[in-house]
């Protein structure tokens, strides 16, 4: 399970199935968006997974002008059986 962060309280889930990544939807349609952390742990916590991965891409290139660079990504493990 991955977690994007897209922003100030902005998360959206995706998942590799069968090799590919797929947001995650209640309705089949559209990715669902949480507001933070703890809502997602809230809602898979009936899942056999012990940690995430959260992914953020800062916009600071994009705030100052510049073309994005690829070293403005950060990955940080989440773990999901802890309340906060």
């Amino acid at each position: 399970m991955n977690i994007r962060s897209s922003g100030y309280c902005v998360y959206s889930v995706e998942f590799t199935w069968n090799g590919q990544q797929k947001l995650y939807s209640e309705d089949g349609v559209q990715a669902r968006i949480f507001q933070n952390i703890t809502s997602i742990k809230d809602c898979f916590r009936h899942l056999p997974l012990r940690s995430a991965s959260l992914y953020h891409r800062s916009a600071y290139d994009e705030m100052i002008g510049q073309p994005e660079s690829q070293g403005n990504a950060l990955s940080v493990p989440v773990e999901l059986k802890t309340l906060y």
